[in-house]
């Protein structure tokens, strides 16, 4: 069930039933191509996710992170050996493949009387992380001469922070370069299509022209989008209620009204008139409203972005002198910080 429900949250399926849909609107000698390229983004979006099952990790990631900052956490209370190794991350998610193989030397160590050491040794050979296989490594050599644990955790903790600082830092670098190219695409890409709509009408080529530029400066677009979505660091979510804008869910049910409805009008305008620029002109005519509240939700959510630096900023010093976090609340909300203060 699970396994349907992510199947059918995959933008790329979504992607390729849009690919096939748009076929049957395409002059014949576009449709074959639309209609044969459909299964593409599936097949892309299962091939790179067998591909990262079987990645070689050779950064610090977040899971590799919290899960040294844990066993650091459990060493300070001098407990026995094997809680280092039975953690269960706040979530109750556990850190993924981490929590797998330590659980595993655990039961080396207790169930089948490997012992700490060998039972490490035995799963790091088995790990495809080269970060996390080195620190198995010097946490075997460090119980076998006897050394602190805990000064041991702490430094090498301290350690795979720095790294992944290094790592997060560098990424941010690259993804304002991409946001920079991104933003430079989709004035070109405007630029583009404008033309191809002057060349149609004034010179050449009818709506065919129009369709192939529009498909076109998508798929580039959608390139880009999808370099920048790979190269983001994937941030956990810390809890799972629905706190939401409340316009979130009157967008949603405006998009779906509006593109069931082009839908509707278009295919009728274009069986009146038999021409595809017809139904693209109907059809869009309906997303302008949806358009609207997007771009006032886009508004909110960067005036709540743009003034909770200054909040929290705000929030920490006053907590540091208060000490009481009514307190320091209290006298933060008589100044205005936007849509951060407003019911």
């Amino acid at each position: 069930m699970n396994r349907a429900k992510d199947f059918l949250k995959n933008p790329a399926l979504w992607i390729g039933v849009a690919l096939a849909t748009l076929s049957l609107f395409l002059p014949t000698r576009f449709r074959l191509i639309a209609l044969l390229s459909s299964p593409l983004p599936p097949l892309l979006a299962y091939i790179l996710a067998a591909l990262r099952k079987r990645r070689v990790l050779t950064h610090a990631d977040e899971d590799l992170l919290y899960v040294i900052a844990h066993m650091y956490a459990v060493s300070t209370g001098r407990p026995p050996r094997e809680r280092l190794f039975e953690l269960g991350s706040v979530s109750g998610l556990g850190y993924g493949e981490y929590s797998a193989v330590l659980s595993k030397i655990a039961v080396l160590a207790k169930r089948w009387g490997y012992g700490f050491i060998k039972a490490i040794k035995i799963q790091a050979e088995q790990v495809t992380n080269n970060l996390f296989r080195d620190f198995l490594v010097r946490l075997a050599e460090a119980m076998n001469v006897g050394e602190d644990l805990e000064r041991f955790l702490g430094s090498e903790f301290e350690s795979i922070l720095a790294e992944y600082e290094a790592s997060y830092t560098r990424v941010l670098e690259a993804v304002k370069m991409l946001l920079g190219m991104y933003t430079a695409s989709m004035s070109s890409a405007l630029f583009i299509i404008v033309n191809m709509i002057l060349i149609a009408l004034l010179i050449f080529g009818g709506v065919t022209l129009v369709v192939v530029s529009f498909l076109g400066t998508i798929a580039a677009l959608t390139a880009l989008v999808f370099m920048i979505r790979k190269v983001l660091p994937r941030e956990k979510l810390v809890h799972d209620l629905s706190v939401n804008i409340p316009e979130r869910r009157l967008y949603a049910y405006t998009l779906i009204t509006a593109v069931v409805l082009g839908a509707v009008v278009g295919l009728g305008v274009f069986r009146i008139f038999k021409d595809p620029s017809y139904f693209m002109i109907s059809f869009g005519a309906f997303l302008i409203v949806p358009g609207f509240m997007g771009r006032k939700i886009e508004g909110k959510i960067k005036n709540v972005d743009s003034f909770f630096v200054v909040f929290i900023r705000s929030f920490g010093l006053t907590l540091s002198s208060v000490r009481n976090y009514a307190s320091a609340l209290r006298s933060l909300l008589r100044t205005d910080f936007g849509e951060l203060t407003r019911p």
